[in-house]
């Protein structure tokens, strides 16, 4: 059998090596096929599979709890409630929990080290199964409360920040304003419990938050893990969670972690999948297509080997063994540009999640190896088994032999992979429509602000300077870049619009009766004078913000035109006043001085909520603002002087997201571009694919029919007449393709209607956008042959046979 197989891979070489026109495009669709899947597969493996490196991870389970309001379940939790679990439950073999913050700073001998510092249970390394590379990790009796706190360090910052010195254990530095000694340093692997943020300290919460503080019973601040006993369920374990917590809490399995970008990027990714399976699938038709034709015109020489005595099945293996070669190369092809695509694809991850990008990058490891041979392997029957079968059949080979084909009247099985590949083309075409159009609904909208010629900056300062300190040096920076030649306007917020969050408060009118429970809510946001002016969000009456706005002066607010609408119908808000609920100076009377333009500051796909504006020196600093700079020449020429100018002033101002807005607006729209980019892509891809393959079907149908054509001629028929058969026919088999294709579509874009915006699944004109270009590919891909079909010569193709 194996010296067979070596006879046959020898003769399958040969054999594409004599249709080299064939073989490239085969290889080159191949290629790109199961490179694209590999990718999306790596990168699925990352978030959904690839388990945390503990021990046992498959016993890990995290605590959630549904919320009526969003799809998105809590998952922070008070220290008490992990603490009752913990001591109340049966089920589990033991419960840890980690804070959902982390400190962002160290002190070291007077110096600020940056590093993320996690508060955890003195039990985290324990329940976890995770053994220190070096020293010891802490536990429930090294971690009394009593004595001083001790750490744990990944290997990560041990090397960045020790140099991998064995002495590191034993160092000592100031975090969470108590003295901590470094005990351990954990494995290389260890990251934490999280996707998107790599932990370089972890402490005992025990140590650091004493048992009598409110933070432990009001602080819903912790992530809890549970480690299922053996002979235990889930369903038990909420059973008996819901009782000892008082409340519906569910739980679910815990060994890939927590993630954020999971939950933002799965589904994207679940389509981003099909489109490529898609265009896999159109692949595999199209060779399927084109190696049925080669195989038709290498009847004659099947037929002597059938006729010499080779058996059905021997001819079938031949002719798989020649798929299985192209799909082999093609496979081995595809790593490479499986790792380019799977990097494409990441640069959608925002900055914020860029942590995660070290577990997900792309890996040439047994999985992605056993995924890429099983794709090739697939693809090969795919495309392969069916034509090998038809080829290899016992009728007509006699016919065969004397030089017909015997399959002039059978063209239904080329026809009907035509109008497959006509049906998916359909999908990815209105995939792509509708969710290019999304995104251009999203951008073109009016969201209250104007994204061309503006920088942002995020200016940071240490955690130790004092607040006067902090709003000095952000006056002087505002300053100095005023005086950049360019700078129209430079104007600063405590949180940059469409970051993803806000400041949200009860609002109460002086002299009516205040319900907390009832009172409506209203977005804050805390600026400096010329910050409408600096985004270009338009004052509709009254005034901006002045440097006599100070913390001394009356408190006074500028309100958005829903906000207007909404607490004085019908008459000017100017001059009255309102009165929020918590937050600094909490019930003290505003005065409303001016009234601005509706504008979107948490996402682009939620509608204006009411919102009001509060001077920045009235509410107090915080240790990090965003700059808007307002500029007559292109931003990012900007970006170098702003970084300048920051460092002169003071060499701990710490800047990040030195970038236009237009890339802000970019990072709040990742899914929908990350879909519309693929989706467009790879339908492009996938047109050209099914372009080159039904160009060669025609082709190939007009050199088996050029006797035909030749009588058609012959007794009359114009070479007008000829050329317009064959473009009716090309046209029939799209129209074919287009009534199952675009029903199909509808469907499957219904399904994901909730990532458009401003579109419904029926939208009239991505279908007529799928129509049109499939109608002029198809024109494009049939002419020629048409055209060599009616200039077909009827004295020499009646000599032909």
């Amino acid at each position: 059998m194996l010296e067979r197989f070596g006879r046959d891979l020898r003769y399958a070489f040969r054999m594409v090596q004599r249709r080299p026109a064939f073989t490239t495009a085969a290889i080159l669709s191949l290629t790109l096929g199961i490179g694209a899947n590999t990718a999306v597969f790596s990168i699925l493996d990352a978030l959904l599979l690839q388990p945390l490196p503990v021990s046992r991870p498959q016993e890990l389970v995290k605590l959630v709890e549904p919320r009526r309001e969003s799809s998105t379940p809590y998952e922070a939790f008070t220290y008490n409630t992990f603490d009752a679990l913990r001591r109340g439950t049966r089920v589990f073999s033991g419960a840890t929990a980690a804070t959902t913050t982390a400190s962002r700073e160290i002190d070291e001998r007077g110096e600020k080290i940056p590093a993320a510092a996690q508060l955890v249970s003195a039990n985290y390394f324990d329940v976890l199964g995770v053994r220190a590379a070096v020293g010891r990790a802490f536990d429930e009796r090294s971690a009394d409360p009593a004595r001083e706190p001790v750490a744990v360090i990944s290997d990560a910052f041990w090397r960045r920040h020790y140099g991998a010195d064995p002495n590191a254990l034993g160092a000592r530095f100031t975090a969470y304003k108590r003295e901590v000694t470094v005990v351990g340093i954990a494995p290389a692997a260890f990251r934490g419990l999280e996707l998107e943020r790599a932990i370089d300290i972890w402490i005992p919460f025990e140590q650091i938050v004493p048992a009598n503080s409110e933070e432990r019973a009001r602080g819903r601040w912790m992530r809890v893990v549970g480690r299922l006993s053996p002979d235990a369920s889930i369903a038990q374990a909420e059973g008996e969670g819901s009782a000892l917590v008082g409340r519906a809490i569910v739980f679910r399995a815990g060994g890939t972690g927590f993630s954020t970008l999971r939950t933002q990027l799965v589904r994207p990714l679940a389509l981003v999948e099909l489109v490529v399976v898609l265009v896999l699938l159109i692949t595999c038709v199209n060779l399927a297509n084109l190696t049925l034709s080669g195989n038709l015109a290498r009847a004659r020489e099947l037929a002597i080997r059938r006729a010499l005595g080779a058996s059905r099945p021997r001819l079938i293996g031949q002719l798989l063994t020649e798929s299985l070669v192209l799909a082999a190369v093609g496979g081995a092809l595809a790593l490479p540009v499986a790792y380019w695509i799977s990097a494409a694809l990441l640069a959608f991850v925002p900055p914020a999640s860029a942590p995660a990008l070290a577990s997900m990058q792309f890996r040439l490891d047994a999985g992605t190896l056993g995924f890429t041979a099983l794709v090739a392997c697939v693809t090969c029957l795919l495309f392969g088994f069916l034509p090998a079968l038809r080829s290899a059949r016992s009728p007509g080979h006699a016919l065969a032999v004397k030089g017909a084909s015997g399959e002039r009247t059978r063209p239904w099985l080329s026809r009907s992979l035509v109008i497959g590949e006509v049906m998916m083309c359909t999908l990815l075409l209105m995939l792509a429509s509708v969710f290019v159009r999304s995104v251009l609904n999203l951008r073109g909208q009016d969201s209250g602000y104007l994204e061309d010629r503006l920088l942002i900056a995020d200016v940071g300062f240490p955690s130790n300077y004092a607040e006067d300190r902090r709003d000095d040096l952000i006056e002087a920076l505002r300053m100095r870049v005023a005086d950049v030649s360019g700078v129209e306007s430079v104007a600063y917020s405590h949180m940059g619009q469409l970051s993803g969050g806000a400041f949200e408060y009860r609002i109460g009118m002086p002299g009516v009766p205040f319900r907390r429970e009832d009172a409506p809510l209203a977005i804050e946001q805390r600026v400096s004078p010329g910050f409408l002016r600096a985004m270009g969000t338009r004052l509709v009456e009254g005034r901006d913000f002045t440097r006599a706005d100070t913390a001394t002066s009356k408190p006074v607010a500028i309100v958005n035109e829903l906000f207007a609408a909404s607490f004085f119908p019908g008459r000017s808000p100017i001059g009255q006043s309102f009165f929020q609920d918590g937050g600094s100076r909490s019930r003290e009377p505003i005065e409303i001085v001016g009234v601005a333009q509706n504008s979107k500051w948490v996402d682009l796909r939620q509608d204006p909520a009411a919102m009001y504006y509060r001077p920045y020196a009235q509410q107090g600093g915080t240790p990090v603002v965003r700059f808007a700079i307002r500029a007559a020449i292109q931003p990012e020429a900007l970006a170098v002087s702003v970084a300048g100018i920051a460092q002169s002033i003071d060499r701990k101002i710490a800047l990040a997201n030195v970038v236009p807005f237009r890339e802000i607006v970019n990072r709040s729209l990742v899914v929908e571009r990350l879909i519309a980019h693929v989706s467009t892509a790879f339908g492009v891809l996938a047109l050209l694919i099914a372009a080159v393959g039904f160009h060669g079907v025609l082709a190939y149908s007009v050199t088996r029919r050029r006797r035909e054509i030749g009588v058609r001629i012959a007794i009359g028929a114009s070479p007008r007449s000829v050329e317009s058969m064959f473009l009716r026919e090309s046209f029939l088999l799209l129209a074919a393709g287009l009534a199952l294709g675009v029903p199909l579509a509808i469907l499957i874009v219904r399904s994901v209607s909730s990532m458009l915006y401003g579109l419904t699944p029926y939208d009239p004109a991505a279908i007529a956008i799928a129509v049109a270009v499939l109608a002029v590919a198809t024109a494009a891909a049939a002419y020629p042959p048409a055209r060599r079909a009616a200039s077909v010569d009827p004295i020499l193709a009646l000599r032909e046979e």
